[in-house]
């Protein structure tokens, strides 16, 4: 069985789940850790810490608790808010997952100061509650094993085709289109000069300084996936390991916590899940999925706007990856060689954007 990873990746569902000295949050974390604690019969309870959430895991289900905190684009700090978007994450990841996301329940309090899951107390927190996935149906783990082929990618790309078919598109002109491509390039390249030292190093100028000239010289194209209604309010973090491809399809874990990141191309979409394809197999599998997607969707964007795509994604996954390095919960060294290699791909990419372009 699997965890839903949060958006951000996870710690070893076997190291202790670590929090900060604020007693109430780790009286919060011990009550959900105890089997006794939730409503459903339950052997064991296994703990996972990723960046922005701990998850619960009981026999069946899959309980996910919002920290307390405050990171680049999230703030849960106020439990009002911790609600909201624990409502948000029920509603977004219902479009894609309806019968795994199951509610939102309340960590109430009791008239003794007892915790309790759904208790009719005063609310200390929140936990979306979700059904437990069999990891071995997970795509990435499928693709790891070996079983992951053409059919798999004709079932994703069918349900993502009718999902993103079903979506209102956003009403961006072409040339707003552009500019906002342009504007998040600038923004990455502020994350990046607030970042660790440590990857200070690392050619991300030079990615992001090749992305910003291939959509100066390829306005018309681009502003053309806007025209055509292409830019929608996506997942907004479509990776291997949130597609369960069991007896009943789903996507989980959309990005809940921005709209305007959930905001893109769909082609560009697929592109960041084929750009984790490669890293999680190879680039064979990658091309077969954007193959398929092509055929299947009808919506076959030209081969270096892919590659820009791909370059795009490779670089908000760097950003994401860097993010870990202010968390001491987390592997420095590992968030490190991970923003170095996507920060390599993304480097990669732009220049087979540029030169498919210029052919």
């Amino acid at each position: 069985m699997t965890p839903l990873p949060d958006e951000h990746g996870t710690r070893s569902a076997d190291a202790p789940v670590s929090t900060d000295d604020e007693p109430t949050t780790g009286r919060k974390l011990r009550f959900l850790q105890s089997p006794a604690s939730y409503p459903e019969a339950t052997e064991d309870v296994r703990s996972i810490e990723t960046h922005f959430a701990w998850v619960f895991l009981t026999d069946e289900y899959a309980w996910k608790l919002k920290k307390p905190m405050r990171a680049q684009a999230v703030d849960y700090r106020r439990l009002e808010d911790r609600e909201y978007y624990c409502r948000e994450e029920l509603r977004l990841n219902r479009r894609l997952a309806a019968w795994v996301y199951l509610d939102v329940v309340a960590l109430t309090v009791t008239a003794d100061g007892a915790f309790e899951l759904g208790g009719d107390g005063r609310a200390a927190d929140w936990l979306v509650k979700m059904v437990r996935l069999p990891e071995a149906e997970m795509m990435d783990n499928l693709i790891r094993s070996g079983r992951f082929g053409e059919a798999e990618c004709e079932r994703i790309a069918g349900h993502l085709a009718r999902f993103y078919a079903g979506l209102t598109p956003e009403r961006l002109t072409p040339e707003a289109y552009v500019s906002r491509l342009l504007a998040e390039a600038d923004e990455q390249q502020r994350h990046f000069a607030g970042i660790d030292d440590a990857i200070a190093t690392q050619p991300w100028q030079a990615a992001l300084d090749d992305q910003r000239r291939y959509i100066r010289t390829r306005p018309g194209p681009i502003g053309e996936r806007a025209a055509a209604g292409r830019i929608v309010e996506a997942h907004g973090d479509l990776r291997p390991q949130h597609v369960y491809l069991g007896s009943r399809f789903a996507v989980i874990d959309c990005l809940e916590f921005s709209r305007d990141l959930r905001i893109q191309d769909s082609a560009e979409e697929i592109a960041f899940l084929a750009l984790e394809c490669q890293r999680v197999g190879d680039r064979e599998l990658r091309d077969l999925l954007l193959e398929v997607w092509q055929a299947t969707s009808g919506d076959p964007p030209d081969a270096s706007l892919l590659s820009f795509y791909l370059s795009r994604r490779a670089i908000v996954r760097a950003i994401l990856s860097a993010w870990h390095l202010d968390d001491p919960h987390f592997d420095r060294q590992h968030y490190i060689e991970e923003t170095e290699h996507y920060v390599g791909l993304a480097r990669q990419f732009i220049r087979e954007a540029l030169s498919a372009a210029e052919r």
